[in-house]
């Protein structure tokens, strides 16, 4: 939603900052992902306690 604003610029400032908002955008998701569904994967298998 922060970048929205910079996707509907026009002109040089569109072409100049809309890839940056895209990349910065599309880095946010990716670690939104990793927090919730790779992350906690993570740590339950290198904190398990190992078989007696």
């Amino acid at each position: 939603v922060v970048f929205l604003p910079l996707f509907t610029l026009q002109g040089v400032e569109g072409k100049t900052f809309s890839p940056l908002a895209a990349a910065v955008a599309l880095a946010m998701f990716g670690s939104l992902l990793f927090a919730l569904a790779l992350a906690p994967v993570l740590a339950d298998l290198l904190m398990r306690r190992p078989a007696a």
